[in-house]
């Protein structure tokens, strides 16, 4: 079956989706670019899903120009939460010298799409010059842990980027305020990143403790673990 047939399959109510994104995934070529970009269309989901899923295989920064504008169409659309999850895998394959400059505007953008695609774009690849935002956006986040979940998250794991630079005190905040398991496993692990020898000295033991195991285990370490 062909790349367009595949896409013209997956309108059909009985189709089955996943198989169809697998197959496209496995089938697509460069040269199938600009089809699928004019194939997209919102109003089709499934079609869609197809679409994003081959285009994620082939993309590069010569299709920004494509992007941009699709990430406002998906921001106007009431299945904006299903296309969210593809359209930021397609910005995360792309040169982080294209991206990170637009993830230091989109953070600060009124529309939710363009900022957590930013937020996924800085856990990716913010360098040490985003340190200030990181941790403006943390303090931010942990006066409001519910709606900033993945805020916070998503800040945390940029964090694990910079080993031995020194504890960063929001970081520091978070695992002490966070009430929920995962975030606190990643301000765990980017405590342990940022300077090991104060991890090891101030938090590990406590971590010995803790209730998720992959904190547990890191705690107990033969790199990080104290002598008891």
């Amino acid at each position: 079956m062909s790349l367009p047939e595949l896409v013209d399959q997956a309108d059909d109510a009985a189709a089955n989706v996943r198989a169809l994104t697998q197959a496209a995934e496995n089938q697509v070529k460069p040269h199938d670019a600009p089809w699928l970009w004019q194939a997209l269309d919102l109003a089709q989901p499934s079609r869609c899903r197809v679409i994003l899923a081959a285009l994620q295989q082939i993309v590069d920064e010569t299709m920004l120009p494509n992007l941009l504008p699709l990430a406002d169409q998906i921001q106007e659309t009431k299945d904006r939460v299903r296309f969210q999850p593809q359209l930021t895998r397609l910005f995360l394959r792309l040169p982080s010298r294209v991206t990170l400059p637009l993830a230091r505007v989109w953070i600060h953008d009124d529309s939710p799409l363009r900022q957590r695609i930013a937020q996924s774009l800085l856990a990716s690849h913010a360098d040490e010059s985003d340190l200030p935002l990181l941790r403006k956006l943390l303090a931010k986040g942990l006066q409001n842990q519910d709606e900033d979940a993945y805020l916070i998250c998503d800040c945390l794991k940029a964090c694990t980027r910079f080993p031995n630079i020194g504890v960063i005190d929001e970081v520091a905040r978070a695992y002490t305020e966070l009430r929920y398991d995962y975030g606190r496993k990643l301000a765990v692990k980017a405590l342990s990143v940022l300077s090991p020898e104060t991890f090891r000295e101030q938090y590990a033991e406590d971590c010995l403790f803790d209730s998720n195991e992959e904190v547990r285990e890191l705690a107990a370490s033969p790199e990080i673990s104290p002598a008891v």
